[in-house]
């Protein structure tokens, strides 16, 4: 079974797992849900729980899965799982790496820190006014929106303090 309880106006979703999970939760529940989330949003962050009661997938469950994950492939922003069965963890650690967006793996007693990994942002912006009136602004990790529209502020309030607009861009460790 599948429960879902949508954060964030609805750009974040956590999924409950529990028992046997069919094709028809997936049909009926998570599928409908996550196309609904993407009409308002362009990427979607994702809590998957899965307790001590969580039993498995049954074939069409995995089926509608994997059909899920190519039509809307691009539709994750990051996926945190929190799991306590070592198959599931070690399918995670296998699949992570093929993933479009970051995905981590949470042991079954930390559902808060993965719902904290979740809402902070992967990358950051560092700015710094140096001597010759240039603003350096160093871009690292992968970004996210809001990390983008702070790092925006802060390039308008340099703008408009000095009036002229000289930039040293660094991208050496951005993603």
């Amino acid at each position: 079974m599948i429960t879902i309880d949508s954060l964030d106006q609805g750009a974040q979703l956590e999924l409950t797992l529990t028992g046997r999970v069919s094709r028809d939760d997936y049909e009926g529940i998570l599928i409908p849900a996550i196309e609904t989330a993407l009409t308002d949003h362009d990427h979607l962050r994702v809590l998957v729980l899965m307790d001590k009661a969580f039993e498995g997938f049954d074939l069409g469950a995995a089926w509608a899965d994997f059909q899920m994950g190519l039509t809307h492939w691009r539709g994750f922003d990051r996926i945190a799982v929190v799991a306590q069965a070592g198959w599931i963890q070690t399918g995670v650690r296998i699949m992570a790496p093929l993933m479009p967006c970051p995905v981590q793996l949470f042991a079954v007693t930390e559902p808060d820190a993965a719902r904290r990994w979740l809402r902070q942002s992967l990358g950051t912006v560092h700015m710094e006014r140096l001597a010759s009136g240039v603003l350096q602004v160093q871009m690292m990790g992968k970004l996210d929106p809001q990390a983008l529209a702070r790092a925006e502020e802060g390039l308008d309030a340099h703008i408009h303090t000095t009036g002229r607009f000289r930039l040293l861009l660094d991208l050496r460790q951005f993603e």
